[in-house]
């Protein structure tokens, strides 16, 4: 019995001692980023190989592009165009709107109408500010 347990670990020593050395290795090297670089590529050739999805018609995306502030002749905006435009958007019975657009102060003309259509419009999702550890008030329900 010994003989053959003696036999086997002749046939195995290297394996056994090689495999789990190797794993650590990987694992220590891994932790201390080593394989970072490697693991950015490789997850970007994967993005690359993906099919192309269709497009979803049923996202729309507004964007405040240069052109747009050139014909306004005014940045930012003020609250009463913003008003106008999420109304604008609310009546096409949207599930939802995303407000990218941080507003810390009110720009006149319209600050009140903005506020109102801010806390009268459920689906309007505004983005927040974040000071430290501490969540602020989301910028589409400050007063």
């Amino acid at each position: 019995m010994w003989k053959k347990i003696q036999q086997n670990w002749e046939e195995w020593r290297g394996v056994i001692l090689i495999a789990p050395s190797m794993a650590l290795a990987v694992i220590g090297l891994r932790m201390i980023g080593v394989f970072q670089l490697l693991e950015w590529a490789a997850l970007d050739q994967f993005f690359r190989w993906r099919p192309i999805e269709p497009m979803d018609e049923r996202i729309v995306i507004v964007g405040i592009t240069e052109s747009d502030i050139q014909q306004m002749q005014k940045w930012p905006l003020s609250d009463r165009v913003l008003t106008q435009l999420i109304e604008k958007i609310q009546s096409q019975n949207p599930r939802a709107i995303g407000l990218d657009l941080y507003r810390d102060l009110p720009v006149e003309p319209g600050y009140q109408q903005f506020v109102e259509v801010a806390r009268n419009t459920p689906n309007l999702i505004g983005i927040a500010k974040i000071e430290g550890d501490r969540l602020g008030e989301s910028v589409a329900s400050s007063p």
